[in-house]
């Protein structure tokens, strides 16, 4: 794996990471992280234990600290807490009170400058030299800034083509200009850099968790169980929060989108789990 992947462009996701989470309704919303000095005393192991969301303890997390998915996945009409955005800001917590650290330390605390020094111990190029060297026109062609975080300041481009984490993969390699294997599914959307196109259109997307599935078009997003049931429909268009659920008005849609949609992608039924 390319150092300039695993320490640099991989890293986008600690963008993503909010300042805090609810996980269920039983417990409070909590901070992901707070700084070890505001943690309570070692002898006070319940408050501890329950401060934040740091995880490999020897006393581990409460009990009844177990997720309602609904909380992250859209499932119901409540909506998932969703995620930051890709860019240059960092939640608070990433910056100030990473678990374990020495909190005397800015450095030490603080992942991004954990990522910046890294990446410098590793000698990765800058991101304007990996631009020229992929033949793109870099950002403040005069600069040289991290990779990483010239990773996270071009992120700014979008794209309304429907993405995927299978994409991941095959676009690493195209950038590279390496040929995907053709056996690895998903697209090379690197081509999106250049103002091009992906050679396959995807004007709808589909996919599945457990025993839900779910899909998306420029209009509509649905969502149910497997076997097209209880199902929930939005019109994104005219309601973009996804507040109003319309399946019982449309359900020649509904029917549309499971069958044309997620059966045609899965190449038959759906397997339950």
């Amino acid at each position: 794996m390319p150092l300039e992947f695993s320490a640099a462009a991989y890293r986008y996701g600690h963008s993503q990471v909010r300042s805090g989470y609810t996980i269920n309704n039983t417990v409070p919303t909590r901070p992901t992280f707070v700084p070890d000095s505001q943690l309570p005393p070692a002898g006070q192991v319940f408050e501890r234990r329950r401060a934040d969301f740091r995880g490999f303890t020897r006393f581990g997390l409460p009990p009844q600290w177990t997720i309602d998915w609904p909380f992250f996945f859209q499932l119901d009409d409540q909506g998932p807490q969703p995620s930051l955005k890709i860019d240059t800001k960092i939640a608070g917590p990433l910056t100030t009170a990473l678990p374990g650290a020495n909190q005397d330390d800015a450095d030490l605390r603080s992942l991004p400058r954990r990522n910046l020094l890294g990446g410098a111990a590793l000698g990765l190029p800058s991101g304007q030299w990996v631009a020229r060297a992929m033949d793109e026109v870099p950002l403040d062609p005069l600069q040289e800034t991290p990779l990483w975080y010239y990773i996270l300041k071009e992120a700014g481009k979008t794209s309304d083509y429907f993405a995927s984490t299978h994409d991941v993969a095959p676009t690493v390699l195209g950038a590279m200009s390496i040929e995907q294997p053709r056996a690895m599914q998903g697209q090379d959307l690197s081509v999106l850099l250049d103002g091009k196109d992906p050679e396959q259109r995807r004007p709808h997307f589909t996919l599945g968790y457990d025993n839900y599935a779910w899909a998306r078009d420029d209009r509509y997003v649905m969502f149910g169980l497997n076997d097209g049931s209880d199902a929930k429909l939005y019109d994104i268009e005219a309601d973009p929060s996804m507040g109003k659920d319309i399946a019982s008005d449309h359900p020649e849609i509904v029917k549309r989108m499971f069958t044309s949609y997620i059966l045609n992608d899965a190449g038959g039924p759906v397997p339950k789990y």
